[in-house]
């Protein structure tokens, strides 16, 4: 589990997100709003 506290001038943010089966997904929050969010690992470029 990963947890991440920013907190910034325009209002303080919290990311949460777990790792499954190659991808990184979680919810936000911040001061007002939040929302969820997901990555996937991107294949390296070939030179």
């Amino acid at each position: 589990m990963l947890e991440i506290h920013i907190d910034t001038p325009q209002g303080n943010y919290v990311i949460m997100g777990k790792y499954n089966k190659g991808q990184l997904s979680g919810t936000w929050t911040s001061d007002s709003d939040k929302g969820i969010w997901d990555g996937k690992k991107q294949a390296a470029a070939s030179k």
